[in-house]
């Protein structure tokens, strides 16, 4: 789903080269790590934690990094039932034994986990039902 909107983003610039970046700094050259953790991301999880907040829910761990939301989004999908080839291709990976050697963490699985993991990343319909566009295949 990310992947996605942030295609339609980059689609929506004035230079969508395939070389473009997405989180480019103004003069479009690449972000250090610790300006998008400063950023980026620390207003980001402030902006989470305030609507957590309203919510009677605690806030987000400490320490958030890219690579930890990239890691959990990586491990929620495999958990989430997503097969391989399908995560493979929502973070760029080309080899499965990345994918699924440092990303599927063995999980602790209750009976109802992986609709509650699917409702919790917004994924409708179940991994068996989803089409992949012809130049994915």
């Amino acid at each position: 789903m990310l992947r996605e909107e942030l295609a339609g983003f980059k689609a929506g610039c004035h230079d969508a080269s395939a070389k473009t970046l997405v989180f480019a700094t103004g003069t479009g050259a690449a972000q250090n790590p610790s300006n998008i953790r400063n950023r980026v991301l620390a207003g980001s999880v402030r902006l989470a934690n305030e609507h957590r907040a309203e919510q009677g829910l605690g806030p987000l761990p400490d320490g958030l990094t890219p690579h930890s939301l990239r890691r959990t989004f990586i491990s929620l999908l495999l958990a989430a039932g997503e097969d391989a080839p399908y995560v493979m291709r929502q973070v760029g990976h080309t080899d499965p034994k990345v994918t699924l050697g440092v990303y599927a963490q063995v999980m602790f699985r209750r009976d109802g986990e992986r609709d509650r993991l699917r409702d919790l990343v917004g994924a409708s319909n179940p991994p068996a039902t989803r089409s992949i566009p012809a130049q994915q295949k």
